[in-house]
């Protein structure tokens, strides 16, 4: 959380001055394009590979999804804007022990774009710890990103406001896991990650009642 903070705060309403122009938005993009089609082509399949992971609800979920789904990917988009890493996980860090102190580095910076910075916060918590772990600490947890944005002079963003913004980004999130479970893998430990992510998402999901912002 503080490694995202620091990343998050260097560029928080900084990204629309024409230095980042090179850099995709989180919405309207090739990405968010792909990510729509890919959920509209794999959901069917998904739901039927997964469906001892998936409540009910969330295995019927797709036309409501993908009707929503352009609404969804466009809210990622507004302010308060920064830097999103997109695939901020464990397989992607570095982690650094000097004394007391923890630095942490960062991969694989092919999916980063402009948004909110909460989708990197939700894209952890949700699917890169283990669901128990997730429940005890989540709340904690997104308080200390806050506590670190601030810490860096980021003003006006509150709690309560980060906690709506964490339930909306796990619903647009879904689509990356739609996304990832619908892919065809021969390779063992990419079976077993995506099944991991697919628990855990669908866990947050049904957690914090997301597909009840869809109405």
């Amino acid at each position: 959380m503080d490694a995202l903070a620091d990343l998050h705060a260097a560029f928080w309403h900084k990204v629309d001055d024409g230095s980042l122009a090179w850099m995709p938005n989180s919405y309207p993009s090739i990405m968010s394009d792909g990510l729509f089609e890919g959920t509209a082509a794999n959901y069917e399949n998904f739901s039927n590979v997964f469906s001892d992971l998936l409540t009910p609800e969330l295995r019927n979920a797709k036309q409501g999804y993908l009707e929503a789904l352009p609404g969804i990917q466009s809210w990622i988009n507004d302010g308060p804007r920064t830097v999103i890493h997109g695939d901020f996980r464990l397989d992607n860090l570095f982690f650094k022990t000097t004394g007391h102190t923890i630095e942490v580095a960062c991969c694989d910076w092919q999916a980063s774009v402009r948004g909110k910075g909460m989708h990197d916060v939700a894209y952890f918590l949700s699917g890169n710890i283990d669901i128990g772990l997730r429940r005890e600490h989540e709340q904690t947890l997104i308080k200390r990103w806050l506590d670190a944005l601030n810490s860096c002079g980021v003003t006006g963003y509150g709690y309560e406001q980060a906690l709506e913004d964490y339930r909306k980004a796990i619903l647009v999130l879904w689509s990356y896991v739609v996304n990832n479970g619908g892919l065809a893998t021969e390779d063992q430990r990419d079976e077993d990650w995506v099944s991991a992510q697919v628990a855990r998402h669908a866990a947050a999901m049904t957690d914090h009642e997301c597909l009840s912002l869809l109405r």
